[in-house]
């Protein structure tokens, strides 16, 4: 069995594990920088930062730690150094600032005198001289500061972006088929109809989205509801149309029972290609 790790040894191990986290951070924040600054590519960076941070904050709350076990300070005096500013460097303007702050601290080997208040108690403590433990925080507070402004640019950017082409058509087709091809229950229902109910519809749409013509096929449907169904889908236009002329399919089965439908109606939508 191996050796266990002293309490002695436990600050410089996680000391060394904090700057291999720092490292591996800075490694995934170089590529998101890249993608921002030279290509302009939020979507791709979004990611990327995300890794990043968790990988920050991966990287400090190790830090605290290794703080922690070589200059056996208290957890929460060093939590305000560490963890702190560095969940705190995601606000925007004054985070990154704050981020900074502490890390020149920490680089220069030292914890400020604070008061730390609690429901019960104030605690004080003086400034404290640390040495280079806090180095590795320091180094991933600079870069969380120094991120925050393109993270913040680049996520917002990926979430407002417009969705692409093939999104956007699927999204309209599916608010054709909605717009086109709903409602051909009720004429079963105001037909006091009881029992299964299927049937295929084509509609030839103009440049406009109005439905031209009406192709339909209803088996062993009787006449008031073939006329019924006709007549709602003759008398439609899409809204908000934005294609060219085509072809919208609608398909239905189900069950009709007085005021209860059980009925699903599908749709697609075709656009003309020329020459057909």
């Amino acid at each position: 069995m191996g050796r266990r790790v002293s309490e002695a040894e436990r600050g410089p191990v996680l000391g060394l594990v904090s700057y291999v986290l720092a490292g591996v951070t800075a490694l995934t924040l170089g590529p998101a920088w890249l993608m921002v600054l030279r290509d302009g590519d939020a979507a791709t960076a979004t990611p990327a930062f995300v890794v990043a941070g968790v990988l920050a904050l991966g990287a400090v709350i190790v830090g605290h730690l290794a703080i922690v076990y070589t200059t056996k300070e208290a957890g929460d005096r060093v939590f305000f150094e560490t963890v702190f500013p560095a969940v705190m460097s995601l606000v925007p303007v004054a985070g990154p600032f704050i981020a900074l702050w502490c890390a020149v601290g920490l680089l220069r080997g030292r914890l400020p005198a604070a008061t730390i208040t609690t429901n019960s108690s104030s605690t004080s403590y003086e400034a404290t001289r640390i040495g280079r433990a806090g180095a590795p925080v320091a180094l991933v507070l600079i870069m969380l500061a120094a991120s925050q402004p393109l993270a913040v640019w680049a996520i917002q950017n990926a979430v407002n972006a417009p969705p692409d082409e093939a999104t956007a058509r699927a999204a309209r087709y599916a608010a054709y088929s909605q717009a086109g091809c709903g409602g051909v229950a009720d004429c079963y229902t105001q037909a006091a109809h009881v029992g299964q109910v299927a049937g295929r519809a084509v509609l030839e749409i103009d440049a406009r989205g109005a439905v031209t013509a009406v192709d339909l096929t209803l088996p062993d449907t009787p006449a008031p509801i073939d006329a019924c169904v006709r007549g709602l889908l003759a008398g439609r236009a899409l809204p908000d149309f934005a294609d060219p002329a085509g072809t919208l399919t609608c398909s239905w089965a189900g069950s009709v029972s007085g005021a209860t439908q059980a009925v699903q109606i599908d749709g697609e939508f075709r656009p003309q290609v020329e020459g057909e």
